[in-house]
């Protein structure tokens, strides 16, 4: 509730805590002697602390809530269109974009099965996995239901085909274990690079149609350059 209110009035509650506290500081060193004066000032700064972290856990809290799915903790969709458009606005991309698509193998099956607590953890356990595999500069996106993102900035044809391989190796690997019961979770990936002037939904559109040409067999990487 507390949190709440503070959102919905935020500007307002910072802008007179500010000016009420700077004033009686101010006043303090006026009127006061100068070790009544320094303490004030020493409350002031510590309230504007306080203040400071609030507003950042703020902050915080709506990037999660905009930006980043609640499920896996990956970036959204949103975040995506986001990044990409600025990369390529400010051009950090000096070379080749490439961008896959991955879905996870008859996951319907997994819901249907064993229920949708199940399919959480098998979200999870897989959003974790591309978290370990990419660099920093790439981005891992939840794409929706259970088909995930991941581009890769400056990256080769072969060398999205490698760390698709890689994906696709470790999540076969992987031992899911629900309610005593070992479920084999594999994936299908679709990789395609294009160069930076080239529109997202081209690029989007690329990856999309070589993932379609995994999913056919399951468990593969698909290319198209």
């Amino acid at each position: 509730m507390q949190s709440k209110f503070f959102i919905r009035f935020a500007p307002g509650i910072i802008i007179t805590a500010v000016i009420v506290l700077h004033l009686t500081g101010f006043m303090a060193e006026k009127y006061l002697i100068q070790a009544a004066s320094l303490t004030i000032w020493l409350v002031v700064a510590i309230v504007d602390v306080l203040l400071g972290c609030k507003c950042g856990r703020l902050i915080q809290e709506l990037y999660k809530g905009r930006f980043q799915d609640s499920l896996t903790g990956l970036n959204n969709r949103e975040f995506f269109y986001l990044f990409l458009r600025d990369m390529l606005a400010q051009k950090r991309a000096a070379g080749r974009i490439a961008l896959i698509m991955i879905d996870i193998d008859d996951f319907k099956q997994v819901n249907d099965c064993y229920g949708h607590i199940a399919g959480d953890k098998v979200l999870r356990m897989v959003a974790d996995g591309f978290r370990k595999h990419i660099r920093s500069s790439d981005v891992a996106v939840r794409w929706g239901g259970e088909e995930f993102v991941i581009l890769l900035p400056d990256t080769s044809i072969e060398g999205a085909h490698l760390l698709a391989e890689r994906l696709r190796r470790y999540v076969e690997k992987q031992e899911f274990v629900y309610k005593g019961r070992r479920l084999q979770i594999t994936i299908s990936l679709g990789v395609a690079t294009v160069d930076k002037v080239v529109a997202i939904d081209a690029l989007i559109e690329l990856a999309d149609k070589a993932l379609y040409k995994a999913k056919v067999e399951k468990n593969i990487v698909s290319v198209c350059c």
